[in-house]
């Protein structure tokens, strides 16, 4: 059970303001907070960030436990000691991220594996919208700070190396070993949690080079989503995000991704792509009452994320829920297109989102190895 909360507050306590307001009654608009470019922070704007990551995952999340075992036997075998564990700030993003595209159970040994809550639908954009503002709450009751933004990664250059992959920013690869990342970077130190997946599937994507990624993902773009009815093809779950596969590591597979620290500023930026369509769009008519994924239509609840919230109440523009990007995307209308990320595609009343890196097939970014497992 959870509080009703009526107004502007919210929260399982209804104890805080809902997003984009403040003040004791939250009655009050919030100033937005500035989402940047992390290559624009000054160096104590990025040294606050990559610190808090850091405090994020150390530090016992003081409001949510999560369940070890199926709600048929949290109470454990002799129905008097709750099967819960304690989990950092940082760990309990990874785990929604997680738990959105896990099986879901229906009871024991009954999983159902065609449900993904955040992918393969319209509430993408909505649900990782909600994720991101979330954490970023956390990290600015952590900093002490409400003006903290988690930066953007613009990763739609044209450039063919990774510029946030170096040890000083989000790590480096480690030269000895290509699938682990560089043990002179802060968050080699960093645990990977709800990798099960991982283990069992046993594999990371590799390219051969830039050619063959090249021709891979723009032969699947033109073919994956190319069947008449506007249906997924089931075989291209890559497509998902393409910058995730050139990260390799657990962000190459989505319910591992979000380990990464890449994954805060990479989904900034997806937000911001969003953020410009429905700015230059202004079609909330858009967002489908029925039809779509389990999860994905206008007034379902968005799993996880508790207290429950649907995605209708977060299809608004950012400055309403209380940040804005300093961004500025080149062009006419047309132009959000260039950077294919985070399109919406609409079909059928159908919507799926295409991710690639940048509308020249040649501007690409290399295979770069990230947190694996093996970490």
């Amino acid at each position: 059970r959870t509080c009703r909360c009526f107004g502007n507050f919210a929260g399982y306590n209804c104890g805080e303001c809902r997003f984009g307001w403040t003040g004791p009654s939250c009655e009050q608009r919030k100033a937005p907070v500035v989402r940047k470019d992390i290559h624009s922070l000054s160096p104590a704007e990025l040294q606050e960030f990559l610190d808090v990551l850091d405090r994020a995952k150390t530090t016992v999340h003081a409001e949510y436990v999560i369940a070890t075992q199926h709600w048929l036997g949290l109470l454990g075998p002799n129905g008097t000691e709750p099967q819960f564990n304690n989990i950092s700030i940082y760990d309990f993003f990874v785990w929604q991220h997680y738990y959105s595209v896990r099986d879901t159970l229906l009871g024991p040994g009954r999983p159902f594996k065609a449900i993904d809550f955040s992918h393969k639908g319209p509430a993408f954009i909505t649900w990782h919208r909600y994720h991101l503002l979330s954490l970023e709450r956390e990290l600015q009751k952590l900093t002490g700070n409400e003006n903290f933004a988690v930066p953007y990664w613009n990763f739609a250059t044209g450039r063919t190396e990774c510029d946030v992959c170096t040890d000083s920013l989000l790590g480096g690869g480690d030269p000895r070993d290509p699938s682990r990342i560089s043990p002179r970077s802060r968050f080699a130190r960093w645990g990977v949690v709800c990798d099960r997946y991982v283990l069992l599937v046993g594999y990371i994507f590799h390219f051969k080079n830039e050619i063959f990624l090249t021709i891979f993902f723009i032969i699947q773009a033109l073919q994956g989503y190319d069947k008449p009815d506007g249906e997924l093809d089931s075989s291209v779950s890559n497509l998902h995000n393409l910058v995730h596969l050139f990260l390799n590591g657990t962000s190459a597979l989505s319910h591992s991704a979000a380990n990464d620290p890449i994954f805060l500023v990479l989904h900034a930026f997806t937000d911001a792509i969003f953020e410009e369509w429905m700015r230059r769009s202004s079609e909330n008519a858009s967002l489908p009452d029925e039809m779509a994924p389990i999860g994905h239509n206008r007034h379902y609840n968005m799993v996880p994320f508790f207290p429950p919230v649907t995605n209708e109440e977060i299809y608004i523009t950012s400055e309403q829920l209380g940040y804005s990007y300093a961004v500025e995307l080149e062009g006419n209308k047309h132009a959000v297109n260039a950077y294919i990320l985070g399109i919406i595609y609409l079909k059928k009343c159908k919507f799926y989102h295409y991710v690639l890196t940048h509308i020249n097939p040649y501007h690409v970014l290399k295979n770069t190895p990230r947190l694996s497992s093996s970490n």
